[in-house]
């Protein structure tokens, strides 16, 4: 997907990000990439049965749109990303990073598996736990959300999705974080 196309489908589904031309890295579907200052936002669409995984600090954002298949443990894609997530860690050594997952829109029809396995997402997540654990790293997780677009402005700690009250949330003003590591000398985001 280009950009312009992701200009597009946000601003038919009522979001104007046309003030991130030329800034933003473009995740297409079955893709993970990284953002470290040289791009402002990172971000994604047609997300109906499909999984969002944001990962960020102050320093960087990864994000990765993952098919069903990965997401349900019907391929090991997944350990592919949380290796290359380690690797990203180890490199910019941050203080604490921010998980985000966010779900397709898709209601899945009630004789088919459900498209998303919290559970399996939750066990993987425990292996990033341990490594920012054993790092020193403080790891927090966000509200899970349902939308079928997100773009991370890592400037502005911004996120837009698709969301009834509100498109555009700080980062910063979300409540209910979940810190999932005992490192409790790390000061939170």
């Amino acid at each position: 997907m280009s950009e312009k196309e992701l200009i597009c489908e946000f601003m038919y589904n009522g979001c104007d990000i046309t003030a991130y031309h030329g800034k933003v890295e473009v995740v297409s579907t079955d893709e993970s990439k990284l953002i470290d200052g040289r791009k402002t936002a990172i971000a994604t669409t047609r997300t109906f049965s499909c999984t969002n995984f944001l990962v960020f600090c102050k320093d960087f954002a990864y994000l990765a749109h993952m098919l069903p298949s990965e997401t349900v443990g019907m391929n090991n894609n997944f350990e592919s990303r949380l290796d290359e997530l380690k690797r990203i860690i180890t490199h910019f050594n941050p203080d604490a990073i921010n998980v985000l997952i966010s779900l397709g829109i898709s209601t899945p029809h009630p004789n088919k598996k459900d498209f998303h396995n919290l559970e399996y997402l939750f066990q993987k997540l425990n292996v990033l736990k341990n490594l920012c654990e054993s790092l020193n790293v403080e790891l927090n997780l966000l509200p899970i959300m349902k939308s079928k677009y997100l773009l991370f402005d890592l400037e502005k700690y911004l996120l837009y999705v698709e969301n009834p009250s509100k498109k555009v949330i700080d980062v910063n003003k979300i409540e209910n974080i979940e810190k999932l590591t005992k490192n409790t000398s790390i000061k939170s985001f």
